[in-house]
């Protein structure tokens, strides 16, 4: 079978913003969530979009009702109705449903959906059996809790803002706008929470990445104004404009290109010599500086920056053994999911499937001309 990426669900999309401004509008979700969410597009952003976010549209297939019970509960379900010889099979179970008397029968219905819907099914049911034959073998398996915690992960990575029902009530408006089956959602929450444990035994936390991030956290830390200026003319004429003494906060109002904090006068976060979400050059320069101090021009990739340090927090008094284990798992979730991709990615591009139903075979060999005339 032809290697095609496969939904993994945690892929942001910005879809889910449409969706969540539509649930305010029609009052489904509280008027703080909207100015929270728009809030958070605001905050602290200095470095490209994370690597899940160039990851394929395709990916982020996040919709879907929620029926009772939990993940496995529905999938033993579908699996029940799977190896059942009954159900479906030829006499009076055969039919699916009639119209003035007119049978349709089961046999009909699933050649329909089969040949509008095979291949991609297919390699839902490949790509899972292909996982759990790997954690099979490195004794991995996972339970019903692990699956509903998968679930409710992904969905807080998608809508960080909103508690648990409304997380739910995301979902149920998401993937019918997408157009996917609440059964894919499951199915690849089974498959991901596997999926987490071959990526956490593969995931190398070092102690260096314990003691930045510790550091990150509790550590000492500064608060800056800036000014983003497009051309190394544009900083030079606002270092003159500050040296007569015109107002740092008003000059990045109204000169700064980076609009995140251009409307706060250019304020930062406060952030440690270790955030690794500040660039670097920013980090070295800022903490150069003494309190009240303005820096230099600092190039960052195009853009030239101007600095004033405002003022210092000082480092928390928490002892690194203490918070020790809940960073590690803190670095674990926050690093897993590109983790996870790649795995599954290995295991679908190293799994030997062979697609022996005709109808299906010439969905594969269609897909697989169009695949190269994109390419």
């Amino acid at each position: 079978m032809q290697v095609r990426k496969i939904p993994m669900f945690f892929e942001k999309s910005a879809d889910r913003h449409h969706v969540l401004a539509q649930s305010q509008q029609t009052g489904r979700l509280t008027r703080s969530y909207r100015a929270n969410v728009w809030g958070r597009l605001g905050q602290f952003r200095l470095t490209c979009a994370a690597g899940l976010l160039a990851i394929s549209i395709l990916l982020c297939l996040m919709t879907g009702c929620t029926p009772g019970g939990t993940a496995v509960d529905r999938q033993q379900g579908f699996a029940s109705r799977a190896a059942d010889p009954t159900i479906g099979a030829p006499g009076a179970g055969t039919l699916a449903a009639t119209v003035n008397d007119q049978p349709i029968r089961i046999e009909q219905l699933n050649e329909l959906l089969v040949s509008a819907h095979g291949l991609e099914a297919l390699r839902q049911l490949t790509a899972s059996a292909a996982v759990r034959q790997v954690a099979q073998n490195e004794g991995i398996s996972v339970t019903s809790e692990d699956i509903d915690n998968e679930s409710a992960e992904t969905l807080r990575e998608q809508a960080p803002n909103l508690d648990q029902a409304q997380r739910e009530l995301f979902l149920r408006q998401y993937l019918p706008r997408k157009k996917v089956p609440r059964v894919y959602w499951d199915m690849a929450m089974t498959r991901n929470a596997v999926l987490r444990k071959l990526a956490v035994k593969r995931l190398k936390i070092t102690d260096s990445m314990l003691t930045a991030e510790f550091n990150r956290r509790y550590g000492l830390k500064v608060v800056v104004r800036h000014i983003r200026c497009a051309s190394v003319a544009d900083a030079q004429n606002i270092l003159e404009r500050l040296a007569k003494g015109e107002d740092f906060a008003e000059l990045a109002q109204q000169y700064s290109t980076f609009t995140e904090t251009a409307m706060q006068g250019g304020l930062y976060p406060p952030f440690s010599r270790d955030e690794t979400k500040v660039p670097s050059a920013i980090c070295r320069a800022a903490f150069d500086l003494a309190d009240g101090q303005v820096s230099e021009i600092v190039q960052v990739d195009k853009d030239f920056h101007i600095l004033k340090r405002e003022k210092t927090i000082p480092r928390k008094e928490v002892a690194y053994e203490d918070v020790k284990d809940q960073l590690r798992n803190d670095l674990i979730t926050a690093n897993i999911r590109p983790v996870q991709t790649q795995i599954l990615q290995d295991i679908v591009r190293a799994a030997d499937v062979r697609i022996l139903d005709p109808i299906l075979k010439a969905q594969e060999h269609i897909s697989a001309q169009v695949t190269q005339q994109d390419e």
